[in-house]
């Protein structure tokens, strides 16, 4: 049988649930987006846009690709703009983004907020996920003991 290492009111079991409240519900939201519907969008713009200075260190890398993109939903056109890669050389950021310019691609619209959109879902859900449970067993070590059953 399990019971409660601390009392309910303790401030860290707050926070573990706190916690995995928010992991569950960014996991949903993460996963939601793999059934939006979908539509055809055109790629209006393609561009590189710096995020780091020369010479500092940057997690995500010097050049962002975003791409500006359009698609009719409803009978209403929409433009949304999206970082979809990044890079380290803002040459090759360029070449990349020259290969998208005016092309045809796979919009998935919100079906509750059509000015919403995205290319890519799913991003990140099952890092997310993992996250998740990892965050759940962590919170289950440290507030649950075995105790003897009488």
């Amino acid at each position: 049988m399990l019971t409660l290492k601390k009392s309910w009111k303790d401030p860290l079991v707050i926070a573990l649930i706190a916690l995995n409240l928010y992991f569950v519900g960014y996991t949903v939201h993460a996963g939601w987006n793999l059934v939006w519907p979908t539509v055809s969008g055109t790629v209006t713009s393609a561009y590189a846009k710096a995020i780091a200075e020369p010479g500092r260190m940057n997690y995500y890398g010097k050049y962002l690709l975003l791409l500006t993109y359009t698609y009719n939903y409803d009978a209403t056109l929409h433009e949304n703009t999206e970082v979809v890669d990044q890079f380290e050389s803002k040459e090759l950021c360029d070449a990349v983004a020259a290969r998208y310019q005016g092309k045809t691609i796979k919009v998935y619209i919100n079906p509750f907020n059509h000015n919403m959109s995205i290319l890519s879902p799913g991003k990140n859900f099952f890092a997310v996920l993992i996250t998740s449970v990892l965050a759940a067993f962590l919170s289950a070590s440290v507030l649950f003991k075995k105790s003897d059953a009488t």
